[in-house]
């Protein structure tokens, strides 16, 4: 599966603040050059021209390179109150000090003159200039132009009061009318001729204009005569039976006003019901008449509608409210406003509730801390603190676009006790802003998001908070379907989702990209939900939205509460269907807070640290189940994603945890991966090159090697920079590495492994990661520390961050129990998966069903597997049938069986039974490592056809048999060690006993209890009977003189002839001695010692402080410091001369010519001492191409033309002879050939003193 890049392009709409001036210039000191320094500015709050409102504050600029200053703030020019100013005070570093008073324009941008002011008391009046007045009164009109309050003048043109004027009482025909005197003009027009409209009454008949139209017009005679037409009669109080309509009444009919039959329900406008009177209201959507017990009446209230809860479906756009108190919002703090009424689901009793302040000042989401609102439709208050000002004309908005309201108002307490229970919430489709945390909390409540966007804009809290953050059970199987997070904070962390409640369900999470640069933390975060499902999270369309930078990387999945905290945070999750694929936008899931994680059906792919990182280091139970989920790690994200990270570094998973029987730890099961990446820090070369590193603590303990890097350097000149993470508290670093020409087999033992040892941490780590550079310099010889002699004291290191595939640790730093260790079950140990371990391979950490060849990891981890097609992984594992007395288990295979009907494979070991190595057995991983002789074992020794196969059976020190034993080492009945076969009981041998290396002849026993042979035929005779006498005596026989002769003796010489242990002899003749020959005293030879055999050879020996010869003698010996040294004739002791190399050097450089083969190299060496012979010629250049030679006397000295290079090259082929150099000969240097750009030229001669 390859990684695929989406981008998507949205557009971000926010409420804006005040438009900002630019203050900008230089600023100087009183010498005239640029000053450096800080500029202190503060304010009060204030109230701009435009009706914004600014809260009080400081600010700090600093003065930049050549005095530049610059900076952006409100105008407060025709601020209120009046007389409003900021506060500047200039600190130069030279210690100068000034202070000034700004008043800025809304023109930007504007100098340091412009905003400078001088206040007195409440205004700036000091003195100022022409240009200031000027401009003052510019706007200002002509005195000529103006009315004036007295004299008499004539306005021209329409003038617009805006209020009346006041005039006094007309005197002329053209004067202005006061309304006193037009009222007293016109008091009695039309009196006695009309009637007047209030209090009069008039005679005769009134004739109308027609019929009446409205209900309150008045009726004439025509209108009521038409009217009662179609009435009925009443007869003693009954309508006669004929004027009666056609039908009959029953449940659901009734006969209506205008004598029609039809449907029953239908009332009159009722004024009390009861004799409880009905308010006048007119009732609006959603609402029903309900008695109100505090009026005494019944009024119109949400019903079964938005409002109600005993509505299923909540619609979030029904609770969208705009409100606009009158509560003084000017300056931040605590406030209080009153709504009137309070909407459905506006509460301020219910916690972790937001609303939006909007329309003056800058917009802010505030947290609803209290207030007297129960969502009831009457008035009622909400308290909440302001951070910004907010001037007369700001309205309260929902902060979720009415999905919180809705929230809140589906919920009832079940038969009026119960726990808040909610429904089914439908989120406005579209895009919408959620402003402040969306706080869901009830019991059973569903809130769907499908069909749009939710752009979320809180820097300081998740966007949408499940639960309670205190409380983990107030709200339980909350479900969330089809979330799509948009963020609009720049470089935020805080999740999309958190969780704090019990069986949430959350299903099909997406983000959406948000060009502008916002970001998540996480898109979930889970805190202390026991049975939380993740169903469905796509990442595809929300690329780019998880903030991964160089000092934050995060997970679109996290769980980092404490299990062992108070409140304890320990979720179980389980995580289905999920398509995170990553592009290097941060990591996986990190479940850092134990308990048991599930994770099935999902595809993760391209992290930036690491697939899956699980950790028990706060406590919690259970393990890490992985089921059918595909992992890749794709191309490299490079450098930069995370504090601390190494390029090119990722784990497909991270398991910190321990392993008990309540513990299981890691499982694997199907899918693809785990996937990781091992960083290689060369290419281009074909040998290849692993890294390994040894921790050492302070106290002296140390680590098992951990793998960490891989490399195929071009050439041996490269210098390789290796990174691998700082495993606190380590103090000091061992580097090892291993090469060859394929994957190479892990360090064990000893071998020339160092890079470098002993290397301090503080000179190579910081920020977490350390750095080392290998320039292939000569390896140093490195022997494993072996963790089963005891000798050394191991740690085992926790991994918060390595590379690998799967990366087993312990949740903090540990020691070799192996509790303190995860394990890893799986189907498959795969070839194509690195696997790492703290604990080095120390016991098996890894079970698996089958094991692939060839290996996939690196080393130093014990994988147990019970199957393999090849032979060279592991065990195989065949089980019989249950062992017990059934017949029919006689004469079948054994449970373990290690056979095959092929051709045997040996000589090998089957079944090691103790290890001696065990560091190359971990080294080797799922491979079996090469035995050793010094290995206990059963094997087959033969490599014959499976016919005629041998059991072997071996160990280094003996193999004993034991009868009625445990085993104890001593009272074996047969031993075998590489020098004795011994018995303890009775041998008995019923066929013929073969014995070979003994002469025919008579057995015999000596009195060391041997078995020999005399050499000689045994004789006749019965034997049984006692011997009578030996030569010709009785009794006890000592052998005397004439009893026999040498001669007599086969093989007997006559002790005259040879060299005996003691005493002083002389050896005559030429004696070949085919050992060594030790002498613990001196070794005197009157003649000389003379090499025989071909070869080199070499004399060995201690040194010391040499004496001078004796007179007349010579002496040769190693003296003080190792060195040969001679003593001749009784000389003093004087050091041997070495004859070193040595050497004289052509060199021509011209920077501004090019050396060619025009431009010979003068260079004329005269040998005037010695004789010498040349053993070397070397050659360097600075560029370009270059050829040379030696000549004496016009012939080369070299066999062929030395190529020169920029790395220098050697040549020590000569013509035969020429490299023979008499004492007075020249020698010159010849070019030969040049072309590029050769500016200089080296050219060294070594030789040596003949």
């Amino acid at each position: 599966m390859g990684l695929l890049f989406i981008a998507t392009t949205t557009l971000a709409v926010r409420a804006q603040g005040p438009a900002l001036t630019t203050i900008s210039d230089t600023v100087y000191r009183a010498d005239g050059t640029a000053a450096a320094g800080i500029a202190l500015i503060s304010w009060p709050s204030f109230q701009t021209a435009e009706g914004n409102a600014v809260a009080a504050g400081t600010k700090t600029v600093t003065i930049g390179a050549a005095g530049a200053f610059s900076t952006g703030l409100v105008p407060n020019a025709g601020a209120t109150p009046v007389g409003t100013f900021y506060f500047v005070v200039f600190q130069l570093d030279d210690g100068t000090v000034r202070r000034e008073f700004w008043a800025v324009p809304t023109t930007s941008p504007a100098t340091l003159a412009e905003v400078r002011t001088a206040p007195g008391t409440g205004t700036a009046n000091g003195l100022v200039s022409k240009q200031y007045v000027d401009a003052a009164v510019a706007n200002r009109a002509v005195d000529s132009v103006v009315v004036h309050l007295a004299g008499a003048e004539v306005i021209q043109g329409a003038k617009q009061f805006a209020a009346a004027p006041a005039v006094p009482t007309p005197t002329a025909a053209n004067s202005a009318a006061n309304k006193a005197y037009v009222d007293n003009a016109v008091f009695n027009v039309g009196a006695g001729n009309f009637v007047a409209k209030a209090g009069d009454s008039m005679t005769g008949p009134l004739t109308l204009a027609g019929d009446p139209t409205a209900t309150n017009h008045a009726a004439n005679r025509h209108y009521i005569d038409t009217g009662l037409t179609g009435k009925a009669n009443v007869v003693n109080g009954l309508v006669p039976t004929g004027q009666l309509g056609s039908g009959a009444a029953d449940g659901t009919l009734c006969l209506k006003g205008n004598s029609s039959w039809g449907a029953c329900g239908t009332s009159a406008d009722a004024v009390s019901i009861r004799g409880t009177n009905v308010a006048s209201l007119t009732p609006t959507d959603g609402q029903v008449i309900t008695y109100e017990a505090a009026s005494n009446t019944y009024k119109p209230k949400p019903g079964p509608g938005a409002g109600s809860a005993y509505q299923s479906t909540k619609f979030a756009v029904d609770f969208q409210f705009s409100a606009a108190p009158t509560a003084d919002l000017l300056n931040p703090g605590t406030k209080t406003i009153t709504l009137n009424p309070c909407p459905a689901g506006v509460r301020g009793d219910d916690t972790d509730y937001w609303v939006y302040v909007s329309g003056t000042g800058t917009a802010e989401a505030v947290k609803v801390t209290g207030g007297t609102c129960v969502g009831d439709g009457n008035s009622g208050t909400l308290q909440f603190t302001t951070v910004n000002g907010h001037a007369t004309g700001y309205t309260i908005t929902s902060a979720s676009a009415g999905i919180a309201e809705a929230s809140i108002a589906s919920r009832y307490r079940p038969k009026g006790t119960g726990s808040l229970t909610g429904g089914w919430i439908v989120a406005p489709t579209g895009d919408i802003s959620i402003f402040g945390q969306l706080t869901l909390k009830s019991i059973g409540q569903t809130v769907q998001f499908n069909g749009g966007t939710q752009a979320c804009f809180s820097a300081t809290t998740p966007c949408v908070f499940v639960g309670d953050k205190n409380n983990s059970n107030v709200a339980l199987d909350m479900t969330l379907i089809g979330f799509r997070g948009r963020p609009m904070v720049v470089g935020g962390t805080q999740p999309m989702i958190e969780v704090n409640a019990q069986h949430t369900r959350i299903q099909n999470v997406q983000g959406f990209f948000e060009s502008t640069g916002g970001k998540f933390g996480s898109w979930l975060k889970v805190d202390d939900d026991q049975a939380f499902l993740l169903d469905g999270l796509d990442t595809s369309g929300g690329l780019g939205t998880i903030r991964c930078d160089a000092t934050f990387c995060g997970a679109y999945i996290q769980a980092n509460g404490t299990f062992s905290g108070n409140p304890q945070v320990a979720p179980v999750g389980w995580l289905q269907h999920l398509n995170l694929n990553i592009q290097c936008d941060g990591n996986g899931v990190d479940w850092q807070s134990g308990n048991t994680l599930r994770i099935s059906d999902s595809v993760i792919q391209g992290y930036s640290q690491f697939g899956v990182r699980y950790s028990t280091a706060t406590g919690g139970f259970g393990g890490l189940s992985l089921e059918n989920v595909y992992e890749e790690y794709g191309l490299g994200c490079g450098a930069g994603l995370g504090p601390g990270t190494i390029t090119n570094a990722a784990a497909g998973v991270i398991m910190q945890a321990g392993s008990s029987f309540s513990n299981p730890s890691l499982s694997v099961r199907g899918g693809e991966g785990p996937a990781g990446n091992t960083p290689q820090f060369a290419t281009g070369g074909t040998t290849f090159f692993q890294y390994y590193v040894v921790a050492r603590k302070a106290d002296g303990s140390v680590t098992l090697p951990l793998f960490f890097g891989k490399a195929q350097p071009i050439s041996g000149a490269v210098s390789i920079p290796l990174q691998w993470y700082d495993l606190a508290p380590a103090t000091s670093y061992d580097i090892l590495v291993v090469t060859g020409s394929g994957t190479p087999v892990p360090p064990s033992g000893t071998g020339n492994y160092a890079v470098a040892a002993n290397v301090p941490q503080s000179s190579v780590c910081s920020n977490g990661v350390c750095s080392f550079t290998d320039t292939q310099a000569a390896r140093g010889s490195y022997t494993l520390p072996a963790y089963w002699l005891g000798a050394t004291t191991f740690w085992s290191p926790k991994l918060n961050l390595w590379p690998g595939g799967v990366v087993l640790s312990p949740p903090s730093n540990s020691d070799f129990n192996v509790a303190n260790h995860p394990t890893l079950y799986t189907d498959l140990l795969s070839s194509t998966v690195s696997y790492v371990s703290s604990a080095g391979g120390v016991f098996p950490q890894i079970f698996a069903l089958h094991c692939q060849a060839p290996s996939g990891n690196s080393g130093y981890v014990w994988p147990v597997c019970l199957g393999s097609y090849s032979g060279g992984n592991q065990m195989r594992l065949a089980a019989g049938a249950p062992v017990g007395g059934n017949p029919t288990l006689q004469n079948v295979k054994g449970v373990l069986n290690i056979g095959a009907n092929s051709a045997a494979t040996g000589p090998t070991h089957l079944i090691t039974l103790f290890d001696f190595e065990p560091d190359k057995s971990a080294a080797y991983g799922n491979n079996r490592a090469p035995n050793s002789s010094h290995d206990t074992f059963l094997g087959i020794d033969s490599i014959n056809t499976n016919t005629s196969v041998g059991l072997s059976l071996g160990s280094f020190g003996s193999i004993s048999q034991y009868i009625a034993n445990n085993g104890d080492g001593t009272n074996w009945l047969e031993r075998l060690t590489a020098t004795l076969k011994e018995f303890k009981t009775a041998a008995k041998f019923d066929s013929t006993v073969n014995i070979s290396g003994l002469a025919a002849g008579c057995l015999n026993i000596s009195s060391a209890g041997l078995l020999g042979s005399t050499g000689v035929a045994c004789g006749s005779g019965g034997g049984g009977g006692a011997v009578s006498s030996v030569f010709g005596r009785t009794g006890a026989v000592v052998a005397s003189a004439g009893d026999y002769s040498v001669s007599q003796v086969t093989g007997a010489v006559a002790d005259s002839s040879v060299v005996h242990n003691t005493g002083t002899e002389t050896i005559a003749g030429a004696k070949t001695f085919s050992n060594d020959v030790s002498l613990s005293g001196n070794l005197n030879i009157a003649g000389n010692i003379v090499q025989t055999g071909s070869g080199p050879w070499s004399v060995e020996g201690s040194f010391g402080t040499m004496t001078t010869a004796g007179a007349g003698k010579s002496k040769i010996g190693f003296t003080t410091s190792g060195k040969l040294a001679v003593s001749e004739n009784s000389g003093t002791v004087t050091e041997v001369a070495k004859n070193y190399p040595q050497q004289f050097t052509y060199t021509f450089f011209d920077p501004n010519n090019l050396l060619t083969t025009a431009l010979q190299v003068p260079s004329i060496y005269v040998n005037r001492a010695s004789a010498f012979h040349i053993v070397e010629v070397y050659c360097e250049i600075d560029a370009g191409s270059m050829t040379v030679n030696l000549q004496n006397a016009g012939a080369n000295l070299l066999s062929s033309d030395l190529a020169c290079s920029t790395a220098g090259a050697t040549s020590s082929s000569f013509v035969s002879g020429k490299d023979a150099v008499a004492s007075g000969v020249k020698l010159g240097h010849l070019t030969q050939s040049a072309s590029g750009s050769v500016h200089r030229v080296n050219v060294v001669v070594k030789y040596t003193v003949d």
